[in-house]
């Protein structure tokens, strides 16, 4: 039990630590950042299964690689990560915008899932844009509501929701 708690403290804190100085905090418990870079050549007809896979497994590598410094600096041993973290992953299509959707779970010593992070990645012009979701509890995440939603929204200009009124 003080185990389980110590590791809960210790992610609770990598999780602040590895997200963007420029995150902002919503309540509820989640965290929204939003970052871009060049595309580097790359357009949205790049964008396939391939490209999904290799984005959702250097996405989830680096977490796992932030979490386990963060977990070394905190005297526990990083090797307790390695099970706990999964990932999926997905493309939305929406209004000629395809956007790729990846999922970051990890569970906690009792099952549950403790952690979740959705990360949705998109290039508009010559950017490849993305916007970061957290929420440090096992609720969902949802992508097209609240607090994620709304920055997707205002990032990629897809608002399924009021286009559903049309």
């Amino acid at each position: 039990m003080i185990r389980a708690i110590l590791i809960m403290v210790a992610l609770t804190s990598v999780w602040t630590f590895a997200l963007p100085e420029h995150a902002k905090a919503t309540g509820h418990d989640v965290f929204v950042a939003r970052s871009a870079q060049d595309a580097d050549g790359i357009t949205p007809s790049d964008m396939d299964l391939y490209f999904l896979r290799n984005l959702e497994k250097y996405w989830l590598t680096s977490h796992i690689t932030k979490t386990k410094r963060h977990l070394i600096q905190k005297g526990f041993d990083p090797s307790i990560v390695d099970a706990r973290i999964s990932s999926s992953s997905v493309y939305l299509d929406y209004n000629n915008q395809r956007l790729a959707i990846i999922r970051i779970k990890m569970i906690g010593d009792d099952g549950n899932v403790n952690f979740r992070t959705v990360l949705v990645g998109g290039i508009i012009g010559k950017e490849f844009l993305r916007v970061q979701c957290h929420r440090r509890s096992g609720e969902p995440l949802p992508v097209m509501h609240g607090a994620c939603g709304d920055k997707v929204s205002e990032t990629f200009g897809v608002d399924p929701r009021k286009d559903a009124n049309k």
